[in-house]
């Protein structure tokens, strides 16, 4: 008896632990097992697959291997990934101050642990192509530095990565330097 009650006990704790890893909402539904036969570039997928609503539904790791690419899983972002893993959307240890609004993510790329945004998202926001604007953007090729004027007189300099005319700067400078300048 002490064995049976052990191993419930286990067995509890096993899928309480499993269970609590799990995101999202558990639903029971009605599913329909299948046994369509599923060929993919020639090699049929022999694992268990259902319908539901009308749509065959096959496992990842099934899929990933009939294509030939890997298959992984990122706990931290909850992604699955089939096939290689492009580094923007592998999980990076934020090492900046400062992490972007939503509106200015669509201009930030992170790059070794670090935001960057492009220039153009200020100038745009600041309308600094305005001829009435004081500041002026500039960039220097040669230095892969971008740069403001005000009223021709240089009052900042920051460097640059990437390999587009515009580049991107660092997003903490961005914060601590440019910001205040065009308030």
């Amino acid at each position: 008896m002490k064995k049976f009650v052990a191993g419930f006990l286990s067995g509890a704790l096993m899928f309480g632990i499993i269970g609590a890893g799990a995101s999202g909402i558990w639903d029971n539904i009605e599913v329909l097992r299948n046994d369509i036969k599923v060929v993919v570039n020639g090699n049929e997928i022999t694992s268990d697959n259902f319908l539901y609503n009308d749509t065959t539904y096959l496992p990842l790791r099934a899929v990933s291997e009939a294509l030939n690419q890997p298959v992984s899983y990122d706990e931290v972002t909850n992604t699955a990934y089939i096939g290689e893993r492009n580094d923007n959307m592998q999980t990076q240890e934020i090492t900046g101050k400062y992490t972007p609004t939503d509106e200015e993510m669509p201009y930030c790329e992170l790059y070794e642990g670090r935001y960057y945004i492009k220039p153009i998202y200020y100038i745009e926001k600041y309308n600094l192509t305005d001829k009435n604007s004081l500041i002026r953007p500039a960039y220097d090729a040669n230095t892969n530095e971008a740069i403001l004027y005000n009223e021709g007189v240089e009052i900042l300099r920051v460097k640059c990565i990437g390999i587009s005319q515009e580049g991107y700067i660092p997003y903490d400078t961005y914060v601590d330097e440019i910001e205040p300048l065009l308030k």
